[in-house]
């Protein structure tokens, strides 16, 4: 390949004028000048931050190691005196065995502020276990562990974390006493070990009972059989021992902890027997061994293989009396028939036809004879046009004490009452079996008629059926006499003259 040709063409060559010589630079007086105004820029910037900075002052407890703001420009710090631009700051600090503390605040307008921050310190670790007083080699397990009020677990706690400082640190546990103390948590999480000692809340009781294999209940729970030793907690119970054949026995059981009890050799007493008492007619009166029971039916409980007295009476029926034996835990019955004690009331009745009624109920026509028990009666005569006669009257039974009313004694008659309308003179007693005592006087007055009368049991006031209102008094028995009133016997009849006499069976 060819080279194309260079072309040279001359250049003119003229000196032209010369030119200004330059001055050498100097570094120092440039770097005087920069720093001058560095420092003019600073000075000024310092000027505009004092003066539009505020004062905060921080304090933190403890002091920590290190410190940081973020948010804004460098905090100049005198001590604890800060100034910092309003504006939102985050701090930072950190300490050993506290937890790192960070907070973020705000810087207001005011010209002083105060921020007062405290760090927390890092808790401790606690290892909790129990063990009965005097026995460590016996750990208590499932105790329950109370710190500052509330549970934290069951014994063993192997390691729970709990805030430094004081704490009231409780332990419960079944049949042992509540334990309660205080105890200091240093914190940083070191581990503190504490092997509480509980002290016992029960006691050991020993009961034994003659005979023996007895059933013993506490507050009616079984404990198996006497002899036996068992373990209660501090407290008050109702201890019963039980045998076939005997009665219970039953005390009270006052238990304090960590004392042993001793109920040695309880003796039981032999069951008791039950008696059953019936009588004909019920709701007779029982006494047994001198103490009132009741009416009968009933049914009672008597020492066994002892003898009793029973008494039972009524109103009206002879006093009964025995003498019962019961066996141990065994029911005996007893049934008595009371004999009832009769009286008798003569009746005489002008009109003939009269129904008879005796408490309520008809006897038909009037007897001229009636036998009662000894209570008191209703008597009630009605007849068809006539009003009804109604009176009370207790026949009486004889005294047996009284020669007079021995079975088969003829009683003394009255003489010397010439005729009926002569009745209220004085009147002589005769006595056949005893001829030579003066004879008794019988002086009726106005009182027989109201029904005051006073003469011995079995006298007959008789109104006399053909005289009207003329009464003969007829006595059976000496002269003593007791004061009786019959009421509404005495008075006119409302149909034809009525007689009654109460006399001895």
């Amino acid at each position: 390949m060819e080279s194309k040709p260079i072309k040279i063409e001359p250049v003119s060559f003229r000196s032209g004028p010369p030119s200004p010589r330059e001055k050498p630079f100097n570094i120092l007086k440039w770097l005087a000048g920069v720093f001058l105004g560095i420092v003019l820029i600073v000075l000024g910037a310092s000027a505009w931050f004092v003066f539009t900075a505020r004062q905060v002052v921080i304090t933190i407890a403890p002091v920590p190691e290190t410190l940081a703001f973020s948010g804004s420009i460098p905090a100049p710090r005198i001590g604890n005196h800060y100034l910092m631009r309003t504006g939102e700051y985050t701090l930072t600090a950190v300490k050993d065995c506290f937890f790192p503390l960070e907070h973020t605040f705000r810087v207001s307008a005011e010209k002083r502020q105060k921020l007062h921050l405290k760090m927390e310190k890092l808790p401790g670790r606690l290892m909790i276990q129990a063990h009965q007083s005097g026995v460590t080699q016996s750990n208590i397990v499932g105790a329950q562990v109370y710190i500052d009020g509330h549970e934290v677990g069951k014994t063993p706690l192997e390691s729970i974390e709990i805030k430094p400082g004081p704490a009231k640190l409780e332990i419960r546990a079944s049949n042992y006493q509540d334990l309660n103390t205080e105890i200091q948590v240093h914190g940083c999480g070191k581990l503190q070990e504490f092997n509480m000692a509980l002290i016992p809340g029960w006691s050991d009781v020993t009961v034994s009972s003659v005979p023996q294999g007895a059933i013993l209940k506490i507050d009616g729970k079984s404990f198996g059989n006497t002899p036996s030793r068992i373990q209660l907690a501090a407290g008050t119970y109702l201890m019963e021992i039980s045998a076939d054949l005997y009665k219970t026995w039953t005390h009270p059981l006052i238990v304090k902890p960590n004392e042993p009890l001793e109920i040695k050799d309880i003796r039981l007493q032999p069951a008791d027997g039950k008696l059953a008492i019936q009588t004909t007619p019920v709701e007779a009166n029982v006494m047994i061994d001198g103490t009132f029971i009741g009416q009968t039916p009933l049914v009672i409980d008597l020492s066994p293989d002892k003898n009793h007295m029973i008494r039972i009476s009524k109103a009206g029926y002879e006093k009964a009396t025995r003498n019962v034996n019961v066996a141990s835990a065994t029911s005996t019955r007893l049934h008595v028939n009371l004999k009832p004690r009769e009286g008798i009331i003569n009746l005489w009745l002008k009109t003939a036809d009269t129904e008879l009624l005796v408490n309520g109920k008809s006897l038909g026509a009037t007897p001229k004879q009636l036998r009662l028990i000894a209570v008191e009666h209703t008597l009630e005569f009605r007849k068809k046009g006539y009003r009804s006669y109604r009176t009370r009257i207790t026949p009486r039974v004889p005294i047996v004490s009284d020669p007079y009313h021995a079975p088969g004694r003829v009683p003394p008659r009255i003489e010397n009452i010439p005729d009926k309308r002569k009745c209220f003179q004085k009147s002589h007693i005769h006595d056949d079996h005893h001829p030579n005592r003066l004879p008794a006087e019988v002086n009726p007055t106005q009182d027989l008629y109201h029904g005051i009368f006073t003469q011995r049991t079995g006298t007959q006031i008789q109104r006399d059926p053909e005289e009207g209102q003329t009464d003969t008094a007829v006595l059976h028995g000496d002269s003593r006499s007791d004061k009786q009133s019959v009421q509404g016997i005495y008075g006119p009849a409302p149909f034809g003259n009525v007689q009654i006499q109460t006399s001895e069976p």
